[in-house]
């Protein structure tokens, strides 16, 4: 059937398995008047490759009465399996009961008569064999392209893709990916014919697609070994007849970890056995709340399931028909079945024979008074055929297809590359993580968002639920152009940042996401909050599902958060390790911190400007491109950072007469040490910040370099005493200083919490004694290894101090993925070690505590009953941590600050001030400050307290929006207005 271009369908449905065809049964259902196409490249609809097989011998896994297409409909199939008993008996099933596992064929007989009877209903519901090489939109519509050159016009889509061949196996060697002896499509009918029975056969995998290859090989009466390869050598449980438990888990809350929902699950199925009821009855009544329970998880904690509880699970989740696990019994006891729990080291094909080298746990034949022989285990076989699973990282598929949808940017793989990101309602997200209007999916697809998306009971409300969808009326002319009217006359203010509303906390020895608490969120939330904003983040694809967060990276899935209005803009992994790591962090950062030679770049060369160009650059152009895409009308631009400096200027070429602003967080440099990059980097920073309207620093230490650079570099002309610069297309650019700020009724509100409470308690041995506190990320522009040796100097200095004096150190655990950090971390390492080694024994105890985390309570306990706070960073833009201490201190303490500290340029009058790499000089005034007098103690912080109270994250926030000459209307939500005021997130330290 062909059709031509004119024509146009309400939907268009790709694939005819059980998931697209009832989506189709449905839609006939809900709108028998609409056009509605259905595509299947194999012409097997309502059958798809589950219920395709010919032979009779394979079984469903789930006894018939839980079998009905409708949900609210249990009985639909029992009943129509009773009106079809001569096709039971021609497949030699004589008896029928509710429990029995029937043929898989009848089942997709099934469906293929629901989806006929839809025929019959819907006029309009048409089918066409082809396989669909592409969809590109086409105004409000989308057009998918045949293989034989058609042309399908559709309003909506719908992709039901089911599942696709197994990933083949990635060892080193990878040439018998193209051996006739390497079969990787297990469903494929001809497969039992390829193989003789005196073939020696290896099969990957020991799941239910495994199990089917077993009982076809079993009913060929094959006389070759049969080897099975598991890592964890788990055949799916048996089904039994078992009471149903229900009610068993109603009203339960949950675990959000993975240890924590084991321990539930192996606690009750204990209740349970000793009340005589079977372990199967308590993970059935487990059931209705999986998909529940996996959105709750946060990425690493899918991440833990996926690699250690996963074969567990499915294993017992996913049962089979007693009969069918029985063959592997049978076969074991006839020696023609052996079970590797093993790993495969390599497979090379040598002509008339496959050789396969294992890595084996165990091998275990069924054979008696046999016992398992852990290790290396070479096998010769005949064929090895792949039943590891349905491939689901949709970059490794070689589908037209998939490939053309993740070159237009319409799909994005989810983080773990279980299947693609999508929102609760099956419209499919793009690269930039926004919900498409008109392309959906629903099964398998659905994986890495619901987990539990495979079988009949899932699929079949998913179907109906999706139908529902597509069907809800569109907004009329009148209304999308009254909505269009609405968002180009009131705009949005656009926040820019590389770090999105969630950063990461060490944890168990890898990154996990959580809630940001770093300066830079924490002052910008209050904004971002609001339903006029949209804020964009840079995310990373990840290389591949096994990378973990020993290389940090953030994406899309990380950044979702259902306070903000966040467009994740995606990055490929190299672009964002250039970008981020290579030039952000490793040249920026260090240039700004003066940290240009030991722990920083010490030249730039090759690669380094490779990482510029393709990197550095390219990130700011996705940018643009992403806020493009998002089709809105922008009030403002809000630019955060040394990440975005081109930024300003690729922006004002879009949007030549929206308001920019761009505030950096940490020192900016002057013309001499700018001089360190090549004259075309610091030209695109310095052009590109002139892109703006209003450049924002942290002090007048840093906005006076800024200007002379300006004037130096470029040629420009500086109006010192009005702080502006004429950038060069003439416009008159400001410079102004908002120095960062903390919000000193949350900083209050967290010392009463019942986790600062705790952590007090835990602290109470540390801090009875005279107390030095630092806080800090571990990064070398915080100098903390000048910090403990000043300490070591302070010991030497005074002996009276041994044994009473402690220094707690709260290091932040910093970019752990990059040579130069990890380099740091083992410095100052050392350099605890020497003090501790010098004086633990004369103290008793080792001076230098070190809390190696991102605990911020913990942090805030110690800060609140310390006697000296550090702060002797070589360089900082503020550093926050001064002002959190002037707000929670108690005892009273005294600061110490190094000049260089943004902090020193408010504060420096009430604290002690130092040379960041004067050693003697910081244990003179660490002396100083424990032999201060009470008077002048609590003076001094007075002072520091009033400073900071003085200046809040919510004024900071309020002069940048008044420099912009922007108001804010009062917006509500739910009735409840937003206030510009800062959400219970307060920065421990400064992230970047």
């Amino acid at each position: 059937m062909s059709f031509a271009n004119k024509d146009r369908y309400h939907v268009a449905i790709v694939g005819a398995g059980f998931s697209g065809a009832m989506v189709a049964v449905h839609l006939a259902r809900l709108a028998p008047w609409w056009r509605v196409l259905v595509i299947d490249k194999t012409g097997a609809f309502g059958r798809g490759v589950a219920y395709g097989t010919g032979d009779h011998k394979h079984l469903l896994n789930v006894p018939a009465e839980y079998l009905s297409a409708f949900a609210d409909q249990p009985d639909d199939f029992v009943q129509w399996v009773e009106a079809h008993r001569r096709e039971l008996s021609r497949l030699g099933v004589q008896q029928f009961s509710r429990d029995a596992f029937l043929p898989r064929n009848i089942y997709g007989q099934y469906v293929r008569e629901l989806f006929e009877s839809a025929q019959k209903q819907c006029a309009g519901l048409e089918t066409v064999e082809t396989e669909i090489l592409d969809i590109e939109p086409q105004g409000r519509d989308l057009a998918l392209l045949g293989k034989n050159g058609e042309r399908f016009l559709a309003t909506k889509v719908v992709l039901a893709l089911g599942n696709f061949a197994p990933g083949d196996p990635p060892t080193r060697d990878r040439r018998f990916h193209a051996s006739p002896r390497y079969l990787n499509q297990p469903w494929s009918p001809d497969m039992l014919e390829r193989i003789s029975r005196e073939d020696d056969v290896l099969i990957l995998g020991s799941g239910l697609t495994a199990l089917d290859l077993l009982v076809g090989l079993e009913a060929n009466k094959s006389k070759g070994t049969v080897h099975v390869v598991s890592r964890h050598g788990l055949f799916p449980q048996p089904h039994r007849a078992c009471e149903p438990q229900a009610e068993w888990f109603k009203d339960r809350e949950f675990p959000d970890t993975v240890l924590g929902l084991l321990r539930l699950l192996w606690r009750e199925v204990q209740v349970a056995s000793s009340e005589g009821i079977d372990w199967r009855a308590i993970i059935d009544a487990l059931r209705p709340y999986t998909q529940q329970i996996w959105r709750s998880l946060n990425i690493e904690e899918r991440r833990r399931f996926m690699r250690h509880a996963r074969s567990f699970w499915e294993s017992h989740r996913h049962r089979v028909a007693p009969s069918v696990l029985a063959v592997t019994r049978r076969m074991a006891e006839r020696g023609r079945l052996v079970l590797h729990t093993a790993r495969v080291e390599e497979i090379q094909d040598k002509g008339d024979i496959m050789e396969v080298e294992l890595v084996e746990r165990e091998s275990m034949s069924g054979r008696a008074g046999e016992t398992p022989a852990p290790g290396f285990c070479k096998l010769h076989v005949a064929y090895v055929v792949n039943c590891t699973g349905p491939e689901c990282n949709y970059y490794k598929l070689k589908e037209p297809l998939v490939l053309n949808l993740l070159a237009r940017g319409l799909i994005h793989p989810d983080p773990l590359f279980l299947g693609l990101m999508a929102a609760s309602n099956g419209a499919l997200l793009n690269y930039l993580g926004k919900p498409s209007a008109n392309l959906f999916t629903l099964g398998p697809v659905m994986r890495g968002i619901l987990f539990e998306t495979t079988a009949v009971p899932e699929l079949r409300v998913q179907a109906k639920t999706l139908a529902r969808e597509l069907t809800r009326r569109r907004a009329g002319p009148h209304q999308r152009m009254q909505s269009r009217h609405q968002e180009v006359s009131e705009g949005k203010i656009v926040l820019v940042s590389n770090r999105g509303p969630n950063d990461f906390v060490w944890q168990g020895e890898q990154w996990a996401p959580r809630p940001a608490s770093g300066g830079l969120v924490s002052m910008i939330d209050p904004l971002a909050r609001r339903p006029d904003v949209t804020w964009f983040c840079c995310v990373s694809e990840p290389q591949s599902a096994s990378d973990t967060r020993g290389k940090l990276h953030t994406t899309a899935a990380d950044q979702t958060d259902p306070e903000h209005h966040v467009v994740p803009v995606p990055l490929p992994a190299r672009v964002y390790e250039a970008y981020y790591g290579a030039i952000s962090n490793e040249v920026l950062w260090m240039l700004q911190h003066h940290l240009v030679g030991q722990f920083g770049y010490a030249s730039l060369d090759a690669p380094r400007h490779r990482a510029w160009n393709e990197g550095y650059l390219e990130a700011n152009r996705r940018v643009v491109k992403a806020i493009r895409a998002c089709n809105i009308k922008p009030r403002a631009f809000l630019i955060q950072d040394y990440h975005f400096y081109p930024l300003p200027a690729l922006l004002r070429r879009v949007f030549p007469d929206i308001p920019t602003l761009h505030f950096t967080h940490i020192p900016f440099p002057d013309a001499a040490t700018l001089k360190l990059i090549p004259q075309q980097w610091r030209d695109s920073i310095l052009k590109g910040l002139l892109g703006a309207d209003v450049i924002g620093m942290q002090t007048l230490w840093d906005a006076r370099p800024f200007m002379g650079c300006c004037e130096e570099l470029l040629g420009l002309e500086v109006d010192y005493k009005n702080a502006t610069v004429v950038a060069p297309d003439g416009r008159i650019v400001r410079v102004r200083v908002f120095p960062a700020a903390t919000d000193p009724g949350e900083v209050r509100r967290a010392l009463k919490s019942p986790e600062v409470a705790a952590a007090r308690q835990r602290l109470a041995g540390f801090l009875s004694n005279p107390t030095v506190v630092r806080v800090d990320r571990l990064d070398p522009s915080k100098n903390q290894i000048i910090g403990f040796q000043a300490f070591g100097r302070l010991l030497e200095m005074r002996p009276d101090l041994r044994g009473s004096v402690r220094f707690l150190a709260f290091l932040v655990p910093s970019r752990t993925d990059l040579t130069v950090y990890r380099e740091y971390r083992d410095a100052v390492y050392r350099a605890i070690e020497a003090v501790n080694r010098q004086f633990a024994h004369e103290c008793g105890f080792e001076p230098i505590q070190v809390f190696y985390t991102n605990h911020r309570q913990q942090a805030l306990a110690a800060m609140q009953q310390c006697d000296v706070l550090l702060a002797n960073s070589r360089e900082d833009g503020m550093n926050l941590v001064v002002k959190e201490w002037a707000i929670a201190s108690e005892r009273p303490g005294v600061a110490i600050i190094s000049e260089t500290a943004g902090v020193a340029s408010e504060m420096g009058a009430s604290a002690l001030l130092i040379s960041p790499l004067d050693i003697e000089g910081t244990a003179e005034a660490m002396a100083w400050a424990f032999d201060m007098p009470t008077p002048e103690r609590e003076a001094r912080l007075l002072r520091l307290r009033g400073q900071a109270e003085s200046w809040t994250a919510e004024k900071w926030l309020a002069a940048q929006i008044e420099a912009l000459n922007l108001s804010l209307s009062p917006v509500c939500t739910d009735g409840q207005p937003i206030a510009l005021a800062s959400r219970a997130r307060t920065p421990m330290s400064e992230l970047p």
